[in-house]
C-alpha cells in the first residue's frame, strides 16, 4: 500500500476536537494525547510525539489516571525518538462530572440489559475459555483472519504489529495511519475466547472501518469515535444474539455489563430503568474508573446501538456497504430497528 503522510498537526488538531466541555473535555483530550503517543511509537513518527508533547500543556488540569498515562507514554517517547522533554503534566484527583443522563439513555441501558437478559448467564468452561494466550501481533493477525467471518462488511489482511510498552499504557490499540489501519499489539495475557471478543470481534470491526472509510482518521477521534464505538458495540450485541459457544457468550455479556456500569448514576436509576434484571444488577454493583470523567463518551456504548439501529446504521461517514452488512447482522440477531 503505498502511504499517504499524515501531518502531526492534522492528527493533534483532530484529538483536541471534542463534544464535551469542563473537566471532561480536558480529560478526554488527554486521553486522545496519549492516543497519538502510542501511534508515534508504533509508527516510529517522531514529530508526531513532539508535536504531542508541544501541546499537552495547554490542555490544563485533568484527573491523575490521565495525567499519568500521558507522563508515561510521554517519558518513552523521549527516550526513543531523543525529542525534548515536556513539562510535568498537571493534575488533579479524578473528578466525576456531574450529569443527568439524558431519559433515551437510561431507556437505552434498561432494553441493552433485558437484551442480555434473554439468554442465561452461560456457565462456560473448556480450553477456550481457560487457556491463556499472548497477545503478540501475529496471534491477533490470526484472530482476525478467523472472526472475519462474523463482522459485517469485514476486510481481510489487516496490519498488526508488536509494541513493546505496558498493556495499562494504551487503550485504543486500532489506528489510522498512512499506511492505512494498524493495530499496535501490547503484551498481555487474556483468553482465547477474549482474544476473538476483544480484538476479533470489537477491534476488528474498527479496523474495518477504517479500511473502508474515505476519512479514516476522523473515527479515532471526537464525535465520530463516538458512533466508532456505538458501531462496534452493535456487533457486540449481535453477536451475542447469535453466538453458539459458551465462551463467547460469557465474554461479550461481561462486556456488555461492563459497558452499562461506565454510565454515570447507574446504581442509582438503572434498577428503575430494568426492574428484576439480573444483567442490570450486575451493572449497578460495579463502577469504571475510567469512564467516571468520560460520560459523553459511556453513553455512546450504550445508546449509540440503538440510536444508530434507527438509522439503519446509515449516518454520515458510514460507508453504504458496511451499514447494509450490520443492518442485516442486527436483523438476523432478531433485533428491531425502534
Amino acid at each position: 500500500m503505498t502511504a499517504t503522510p499524515l501531518s502531526a498537526g492534522m492528527l493533534v488538531e483532530a484529538a483536541l476536537d471534542v463534544p464535551a466541555w469542563d473537566g471532561e473535555r480536558a480529560d478526554w483530550r488527554a486521553r486522545g494525547m496519549a492516543e497519538l503517543l502510542v501511534q508515534a511509537l508504533a509508527t516510529g513518527d517522531g514529530d508526531l510525539a513532539d508535536a504531542v508533547l508541544r501541546v499537552v500543556p495547554s490542555i490544563g488540569p485533568v484527573g491523575w489516571r490521565f495525567a499519568e498515562r500521558v507522563s508515561a507514554l510521554g517519558d518513552i517517547s523521549v527516550s526513543r525518538f531523543g525529542i525534548r522533554p515536556m513539562p510535568s503534566m498537571r493534575y488533579v484527583p479524578t473528578r466525576p462530572i456531574a450529569t443527568r443522563l439524558p431519559d433515551a439513555v437510561q431507556e437505552a441501558a434498561g432494553r441493552l440489559a433485558r437484551l442480555l437478559d434473554r439468554r442465561e448467564a452461560p456457565e462456560p468452561d473448556g480450553p477456550g475459555y481457560q487457556r491463556r494466550v499472548a497477545t503478540t501481533a501475529r496471534r491477533v493477525a490470526e484472530v482476525l483472519e478467523r472472526t472475519a467471518v462474523d463482522r459485517p462488511a469485514a476486510v481481510r489482511g489487516h496490519r498488526c504489529a508488536d509494541l513493546a510498552i505496558p498493556a495499562m499504557l494504551t487503550w485504543r490499540g486500532w489506528l489510522a495511519t498512512g499506511c492505512g489501519p494498524l493495530f499496535a499489539a501490547t503484551p498481555r495475557l487474556i483468553t482465547e475466547a477474549q482474544l476473538r471478543v476483544w480484538l476479533g470481534l470489537h477491534v476488528g470491526t474498527h479496523l474495518d472501518l477504517l479500511a473502508r472509510s474515505a476519512a479514516p482518521v476522523r473515527w479515532q477521534f471526537g464525535r465520530r469515535l463516538l458512533a466508532a464505538e456505538a458501531l462496534a458495540t452493535a456487533v457486540e450485541i449481535s453477536a451475542y444474539l447469535i453466538s453458539e459457544r459458551p465462551d463467547e457468550i460469557a465474554v461479550l455479556r461481561a462486556g456488555l455489563i461492563e459497558r452499562l456500569s461506565r454510565l454515570p448514576g447507574i446504581g442509582e436509576w438503572g434498577p428503575r430503568a430494568a426492574a428484576s434484571s439480573p444483567s442490570m444488577a450486575s451493572a449497578a454493583t460495579m463502577s469504571s474508573p475510567e469512564f467516571v470523567a468520560l460520560p459523553t463518551l459511556a453513553c455512546a456504548y450504550v445508546a449509540g446501538p440503538f440510536v444508530l439501529a434507527e438509522k439503519r446504521f446509515r449516518s454520515r461517514g458510514v460507508p453504504q456497504e458496511y451499514a447494509d452488512a450490520l443492518d442485516r447482522r442486527w436483523r438476523r440477531a432478531g433485533l428491531a430497528h425502534g
